[in-house]
């Protein structure tokens, strides 16, 4: 059986944003990605999930940041569609 990577509340933003995409004609898919990307990023900073032993103020090293930066990049290059159903 296939390990969920989301939890059930990510599972469930990203079910509940499947169908408001699905019904968006492909004019407004410029406008869906940084608003869903937006809410993620509020919901489940990428932060906390790479430096759970950091205060969310704590500085980062500059590989951190690099990590961080690279982390956030890689997750928005994941094809939504194909990751939710």
């Amino acid at each position: 059986m296939r390990r969920e990577w989301t939890t059930p509340e990510q599972k469930k933003f990203l079910q509940d944003e499947l169908v408001r995409y699905l019904s968006m004609s492909a004019k407004e898919y410029a406008r869906f990605w940084p608003d869903f990307f937006r809410q993620w990023a509020q919901r489940w900073p990428e932060r906390a999930v790479m430096f759970p032993e950091l205060l969310s103020d704590a500085p980062l090293t500059s590989q951190q940041h690099s990590d961080l930066v690279g982390a956030v990049t890689k997750c928005q290059q994941v094809s939504y569609v194909n990751d939710v159903t």
